[in-house]
């Protein structure tokens, strides 16, 4: 028997005076799903339930059919979920290269972790070349408009072995331009 993806149900949080209520929703292998509603809907709230950005206070969730325990203790329990919120939170003490590569860092020696930042840049490198992308690996993070760490969090998602992405208003900053990036 083949399971969802992700499952949500009967999931209900309370912030202030905002909840959302008894949420279904099934997500499978290989589909694209739309969140659409108006603004204070829940949408961002929801998805950040759904990638265990947060927790929920009621309901239970399922990762390829198992439920997860303890999902409000421990809301990071969805390792393989990508959550790229709409306002681009990358790490600015770290490179753009560490960035988007943060889940999948070469190593020169991994029982130490011991990052091998010529791989990491290289492979950078190329994928900047492959999509064209607005901003080098020696650029500061510090320097990047919100348009251009958006679409650094978007690639971060294209070279992650995530199973889910879930993107929260991807292109709300982009220009037409850095839309067809993406979109390509």
């Amino acid at each position: 028997m083949e399971y969802p993806l992700l499952k949500l149900n009967n999931i209900t949080k309370t912030i202030e005076d905002f909840t959302l209520a008894n949420i279904n929703i099934e997500l499978n292998a290989g589909q694209v799903h739309v969140i659409m509603g108006e603004n204070g809907s829940g949408k961002s709230l929801l998805m950040q339930i759904a990638s265990g950005f947060i927790g929920a206070d009621d309901g239970s969730i399922y990762y390829k059919g198992n439920l997860i325990k303890n999902f409000n203790k421990n809301p990071n329990l969805l390792d393989n979920t990508i959550y790229i919120r709409q306002d681009a939170t990358m790490l600015k003490m770290l490179s753009i290269p560490e960035n988007i590569y943060f889940q999948n860092l070469p190593y020169r020696f991994k029982p130490l972790k011991v990052v091998d930042y010529n791989k990491l840049k290289d492979q950078c490198q190329k994928l900047i070349e492959e999509l064209n992308l607005p901003f080098t690996v020696e650029d500061d993070v510090r320097s990047l408009g919100l348009a251009q760490r958006q679409i650094a969090e978007i690639c971060r998602a294209y070279v992650s072995k995530a199973d889910i992405v879930i993107l929260d208003e991807p292109t709300a900053a982009l220009t037409e331009y850095e839309r067809e990036i993406l979109y390509d």
